[in-house]
């Protein structure tokens, strides 16, 4: 049996405030996950990681939120004999695949892009994604494939840090419990009930908003973010058609590499 090549590949990077979430993705529906990586940390990694490829990556398509970490990665690739080539989701690219009408001068963070790039290509329109990570954020695609709206509020974390910081006698909570208790009898367990309550209640709203602006309900709600879980079960509760789709921008990533390279990732619908 003749020896086959490994199909054609890419690594993707989600660049985020806290963790780096990264892929091997030979098409944008099969992605090989890797486990997150402190952003810190992650472009002293990177030439190990591309060392231990599956298969030579053919590009590297980067969406990020840290402008100091794109560089470290720009001039750690330039190092490498044959670094392959890197493609950098912005406003710019993004402009060139997917009508917008959500536009600089504050320049939707590359993360948002991705995730509205996603949805238009991978399901249903109209579609709206609830995105919470460092943030809570709202991206909304109407059934014409455009990014029309969106809204960001802080995630967890950050409330946890505001609360310490513009407080005289609340002591630092560094983490939420992992379920609501029942009643608020110490200083963390009422600060798990208010926020975990409130991050609920805002991404309903949010949702609601969506259909707001859309003018009927999305068809596709999807839900999404490494803090994601702290919303699933109240939301499946609400909207029983919520998708949970932990790689969204990820996909969307390898969707605007493809865009841009075709000769990158060859099949979109495998």
């Amino acid at each position: 049996m003749p020896h086959q090549s490994p199909p054609p590949t890419l690594l993707l990077l989600d660049i985020g405030n806290q963790f780096t979430k990264a892929a091997w993705a030979p098409s944008p529906k099969r992605l090989r996950p890797l486990p997150p990586i402190p952003t810190p940390t992650f472009p002293a990694r990177l030439p190990d990681l591309l060392a231990h490829a599956p298969a030579p990556p053919r590009a590297i398509a980067l969406a990020s939120v840290v402008p100091d970490i794109t560089s470290t990665i720009q001039n750690s690739l330039l190092s490498l004999p044959s670094p392959p080539p890197l493609l950098i989701l912005n406003y710019t690219s993004f402009s060139r695949l997917m009508p917008s009408r959500v536009k600089p001068p504050l320049e939707p963070g590359p993360d948002r892009l991705a995730n509205a790039l996603a949805l238009r290509t991978l399901y249903s329109l109209p579609a709206c994604a609830i995105d919470l990570g460092s943030a809570l954020t709202l991206e909304i695609v109407d059934r014409r494939g455009a990014f029309v709206s969106g809204a960001i509020a802080p995630g967890p974390n950050l409330q946890l840090a505001a609360l310490h910081l513009g407080t005289a006698q609340l002591r630092a909570v560094t983490a939420l419990l992992p379920s609501i208790p029942r009643r608020g009898t110490s200083t963390q367990a009422a600060i798990t009930i208010g926020v975990r309550l409130g991050l609920i209640a805002t991404a309903r709203a949010l949702i609601d908003h969506a259909s707001s602006v859309l003018r009927h309900s999305p068809a596709s709600i999807v839900l999404t973010g490494g803090d994601a879980h702290l919303l699933l079960p109240a939301l499946r509760r609400s909207f029983p058609k919520l998708i949970h789709d932990p790689l969204l921008t990820l996909r969307g990533l390898a969707i605007f590499a493809a865009a841009l390279s075709p000769n990158t990732l060859p099949d979109l619908h495998h």
